[in-house]
């Protein structure tokens, strides 16, 4: 009976040991990211200023950096911040070519701007996509844009 005793426990330690080894943050870790150089620009729709707006830069070059984001003001302006890790945000972009999004989710009945939540996407809180697909999605995007150190601003005019 202590012999059952004794294997009962150390497969209850070893298998905690195994489960609580699985539970880490999973994926990888982000990449070294070399200098971050500033980046800011505006967003328009048809002239005027496009506010609460998502404004992603996905890389063409280099594998394993997800990006940067900004989000526009009531002005259309925008700054980029680039993901670290650990859920820290540093500003700026690095240097490269990349394809740019530009997001604005809406609840259809009102027009007003669902954020951004992780845990609920936005599709499941009733939003639609009230940017052009040609602006807003990934693989068919017109915007580029190429980051370099001491570059001007990066503006978007969008139309309807």
């Amino acid at each position: 009976m202590r012999q059952q005793l004794v294997s009962r426990s150390t497969w209850l330690v070893v298998s905690s040991l195994i489960f609580v080894s699985g539970c880490g943050s999973g994926g990888k870790p982000p990449p070294k990211l070399g200098e971050l150089v500033p980046l800011t620009g505006t967003v328009t729709m048809d002239g005027q200023p496009l506010a609460q707006a998502t404004v992603r830069f996905h890389p063409t070059e280099e594998s394993g950096f997800h990006g940067c984001q900004g989000t526009t003001d009531e002005n259309g302006k925008y700054k980029l911040e680039t993901d670290i890790g650990d859920g820290k945000m540093k500003e700026g972009a690095l240097p490269g070519h990349y394809q740019v999004t530009v997001s604005r989710l809406v609840k259809p009945d009102t027009g007003e701007v669902v954020k951004f939540d992780p845990k609920v996407p936005p599709m499941n809180r009733g939003a639609v996509q009230s940017i052009a697909m040609k602006y807003s999605a990934v693989g068919s995007t017109e915007l580029e844009a190429d980051v370099k150190a001491g570059g001007p601003p990066i503006d978007f005019a969008l139309k309807k």
